[in-house]
């Protein structure tokens, strides 16, 4: 099973100028940058990315189990399409573990990791305050992906 997933962690560590998911993506696994941003413009706090990885389920399980990364976002992709007239059997058709959509909004403990992820890197309150008024994951995603992108402009303005 293929999931994709939207991931928040950082970019680089201290001894790699490359995200930490390239650590832990297996064999058939990729991502690519949601934010834009260049290796040369990042600063080092605090030191954020949002990855769309496209995941095997164990991927999914380490990622989520790690510290240092935030499962923003995952769902199942269909990796064995069916006809459109077996939409309502792949609807209900049940899967291992239980999807983060998109369009559903955070779990307390979702939010509660996030939070403590950002401020750990030391990411301003009112930022932190204005990502956890989101109603949805993706807009969670989308206001944390804009804050990675304003770091960027103020970066690359030096």
């Amino acid at each position: 099973m293929t999931w994709v997933a939207e991931v928040l962690t950082s970019w680089n560590t201290n001894s790699h100028n490359w995200s930490v998911i390239s650590d832990l993506l297996s064999d058939g696994d990729s991502a690519e940058d949601m934010t834009g941003q260049e290796t040369s413009v990042i600063e080092p706090q605090p030191n954020l990315v949002i990855w769309r990885a496209y995941i095997s389920d164990e991927t999914l399980t380490v990622l989520e189990d790690d510290d240092d990364h935030v499962v923003l976002t995952s769902e199942e992709m269909d990796d064995d399409p069916q006809p459109l007239s077996d939409a309502a059997t792949r609807a209900t058709r049940p899967t291992l573990r239980e999807q983060k959509r998109k369009n559903e909004p955070p779990t307390q403990t979702e939010r509660t990791k996030l939070r403590a992820h950002l401020q750990s890197r030391s990411v301003p309150a009112n930022i932190i305050g204005r990502i956890e008024a989101k109603s949805t994951r993706r807009n969670v995603t989308d206001e944390v992906v804009k804050y990675c992108r304003t770091l960027r402009r103020k970066a690359g303005r030096r």
